[in-house]
């Protein structure tokens, strides 16, 4: 699939543009790939995403259960944001389709795999925080 195509369907799906695409695209290929010269590592903008995601998530519990303790809040988050679950909104998205493979996660069924899934959901919020900041 053409990576315009892919792009902006998950724009439309995120409710949000890139001003950068070129960091959705590096988002999209996996670590199986070949690097392009001058991509952002799609484990950087993971790490970036889990980050992001584990704090906005857990801005939500603190606001939305006021009387949690911190064992209650930790067990919402882990609920919440997990490979399972991360999996669950990267084929929402259409991540599965849309991300760049090698050929021997292409050949192994890596677009089903709940692990490859999560790390793209996560690189996919890593590149909206470095596009559009953590508000985006």
């Amino acid at each position: 699939m053409e990576i315009e195509k892919v792009a902006a369907e998950v724009e439309s799906r995120l409710h949000y543009r890139f001003a950068r695409l070129d960091l959705l695209e590096d988002a999209l290929r996996h670590a199986s790939v070949v690097p392009v010269r001058g991509a952002v590592p799609i484990e950087r903008l993971e790490f970036l995403g889990d980050a992001v995601l584990g704090l906005a998530v857990s801005e939500l519990l603190v606001r939305g259960r006021p009387r949690a303790d911190e064992g209650e809040l930790t067990q919402a988050r882990a609920r919440l944001v997990n490979t399972t679950a991360l999996a669950r909104r990267a084929r929402a998205l259409g991540l599965a389709e849309g991300s760049v493979l090698g050929t021997g996660e292409e050949k192994t069924g890596g677009r089903k795999k709940p692990s490859i899934l999560a790390d793209v959901f996560e690189a996919v919020i890593g590149a909206v925080c470095l596009d559009g900041g953590f508000e985006a």
